[in-house]
């Protein structure tokens, strides 16, 4: 059941809750439940089993990630997650198709700039370097001291 629900995209504080488990345990119990999915893909791939084995293989990837299967084409990017293949797929960004048709202005919104920039280069888009390229000195490596904010 706790994985049931941590495939339906419930979140960690709702397992804690229900589950009375904390999050170190639950990392490990995932961990555990991957290795498993692996051993049963394995033994799939050896059995000729390709249906069940792609059926693990995307179950596996739910397990990861926390997610409906639906989010699993967008799970495929770098950079996006469950929360963030929600908030795509809400906004009816559904697949890479629709990652590629997407402008990067909607992406940005939904993402943040340099995430969208990311994912469209993911998708084999050119991206005009100029209009969305990083400004130099805008980047701020680390923490800012105290002092900083004293000017």
């Amino acid at each position: 059941m706790l994985f049931s629900d941590w495939i339906e995209e419930k979140n960690e504080d709702y397992l804690m809750e229900k589950y009375g488990i904390r999050p170190g345990e639950f990392s490990v119990k995932r961990g555990n439940a991957d290795w498993l999915l692996y051993s049963a893909e394995e033994l799939c791939k050896l059995l000729s089993l390709r249906r069940t084995e792609a059926e693990v293989r995307r179950l596996r990837i739910r397990m990861e990630y926390g997610a409906r299967e639906e989010l699993i084409p967008l799970l495929r990017l770098k950079g996006i997650g469950r929360v963030k293949a929600r908030i795509l797929y809400n906004n009816r960004i559904r697949d890479l198709g629709d990652v590629a048709k997407a402008p990067i202005p909607t992406l940005a919104q939904l993402l943040g700039k340099n995430l969208a920039v990311s994912i469209k280069k993911q998708v084999g888009e050119k991206v005009p370097e100029e209009e969305y390229a990083q400004k130099p000195g805008k980047k701020q490596d680390g923490q800012i001291g105290l002092r900083s904010f004293e000017e």
